[in-house]
């Protein structure tokens, strides 16, 4: 482990979960040593699970020379990129991450790394280390299962959305706003049901036969979503993926065969 010079010599020590954490590299054995039992190799990452102990690392880091900060909120230095996406830099300078629906959280050990993050392809966004993953910003989210698609007549695509009370807001702006934009012709349908009382589950199906706008509707919806979702704050937590968005069209997946077949017995 090797140490940076006198004006790098700055340790932020993040609040996450019930643990205090931080990540440092430490030339020479003497200081490593001595913080050696609150060391996470797992983690690569030092981790002091009562303030006693926060208290003695605090000050021996600073009888050290360190400039030492304590962070309870983690937000400006939290990033996310698609999990598909190579993201090893990043999680190098990384203290935590989390993976939410398509994308990975990381919380950035200092600012530098939040931008040699974003020079990575990575995006800032809103996290606070405090909570937990599941339960992060639970004031904020957009939680979405997709059902599938009913191919037997019209198609028809169905999704559950699970709402905040900000998330629902964000819902019907972004569904008006998509009306706007967006003119569907007369196959083409958007329902959405509440489905229950506390008005924080709700259904979307979209329904058509192709060539109506019911798919140009559908994008401009969720990419309309998830773009004001990042710029309030609020997590959409999803994994799903468009059966019409591949190479091949579901009515068209087994044309081939069919031809082929229809040819043999002409």
């Amino acid at each position: 482990m090797a140490d940076t010079n006198m004006n790098e010599r700055k340790i932020n020590i993040f609040k996450i979960g019930d643990l205090w954490c931080f990540k440092y590299f430490f030339s020479g054995g003497e200081m490593f040593s001595k913080l050696n039992k609150y060391y996470d190799k797992s983690k690569y990452r030092f981790e002091v699970k009562t303030l006693n102990d926060l208290k003695k690392v605090m000050e021996y880091l600073e009888y050290g020379g360190f400039d030492v900060t304590l962070i309870k909120d983690s937000s400006i230095y939290t990033v996310r990129i698609s999990k598909y996406n190579k993201y090893k830099p990043i999680l190098k300078n990384s203290i935590e991450s989390y993976e939410r629906g398509r994308d990975r959280i990381f919380i950035m050990k200092d600012l530098t790394s939040v931008n040699d993050a974003i020079k990575e392809g990575a995006t800032k966004c809103s996290f606070s280390s405090n909570s937990s993953p599941r339960g992060a910003n639970s004031d904020k989210y957009i939680q979405i299962k997709y059902l599938g698609t009913d191919q037997s007549h019209f198609y028809t695509c169905e999704w559950i959305f699970y709402f905040s009370d900000v998330g629902r807001r964000m819902f019907f702006d972004v569904k008006s706003l998509t009306n706007r934009n967006v003119h569907l012709r007369k196959t083409a349908k958007i329902w959405v049901k509440e489905k229950d009382s506390a008005k924080t589950k709700y259904s979307l199906r979209i329904s058509g036969i192709g060539e109506d706008e019911r798919c140009a509707w559908c994008r401009y919806f969720f990419t309309a979503l998830r773009g004001k979702a990042n710029e309030e704050g609020i997590f959409v937590d999803e994994d799903w993926e468009c059966p019409f968005e591949g190479p091949v069209h579901p009515k068209d997946r087994y044309a081939s065969n069919i031809n082929e077949l229809l040819r043999r017995y002409r």
